[in-house]
């Protein structure tokens, strides 16, 4: 009895220890998106550029992310995926982000890539989470019971696409609650 309550409390302590860490990693990402979006404001205030609305709504993306780092999770970008597909502007949108993001140049792109650094870093935190786990389980389920395992291939290639553009499907998923 007391080995099963010493394994117990091992694997409870290192579930806390293991889940203080990320919390840990995410704060440090999430304060460096903070210091990353002000160089990218002041990038645009130091060349002069004029806000037009393609780029105040650029620009609102990332402030989006700045103060509401919860959009980063996996699970709320696959879902606002799903939503934009059926929608039919993930594409528009995403093809309008490139095009903006090029319009700015290459000195911003260095400011963009740092930027996105960090977000994939909250997102890959975003893996280890509970829920996550528990989301993953239950599309694996549904995906294996009710098609092939191209499917799943699919579902994972939708992973690696939100992962990528976080930017464009936050974009897209902001635009839903203007419908």
């Amino acid at each position: 009895m007391n080995g099963i309550l010493l394994i117990l409390s091992v694997i409870v302590f290192s579930v806390f220890i293991i889940n203080q860490y990320i919390k840990y990693k995410r704060f440090k990402y999430v304060n460096n998106l903070g210091i990353v979006y002000d160089k990218m404001e002041m990038f645009f205030v130091r060349n002069n550029i004029i806000m037009k609305r393609d780029y105040i709504e650029f620009l609102k993306i990332f402030k989006n992310f700045t103060v509401n780092p919860e959009y980063l999770d996996i699970q709320i970008l696959m879902l606002q995926k799903i939503a934009t597909e059926k929608r039919g502007t993930l594409k528009d949108d995403s093809a309008w982000f490139d095009s903006t993001l090029k319009s700015l140049g290459s000195d911003f792109e260095i400011i963009f890539k740092e930027f996105d650094n960090n977000t994939n870093q909250i997102i890959k935190l975003s893996f280890y989470k509970p829920d996550f786990i528990g989301f993953m389980l239950r599309q694996v389920v549904k995906y294996k019971v009710a098609t092939s395992a191209n499917s799943f291939k699919s579902f994972l290639k939708d992973l690696r696409f939100v992962q990528e553009n976080e930017e464009a499907v936050s974009y897209s998923g902001m635009k839903l609650s203007h419908c």
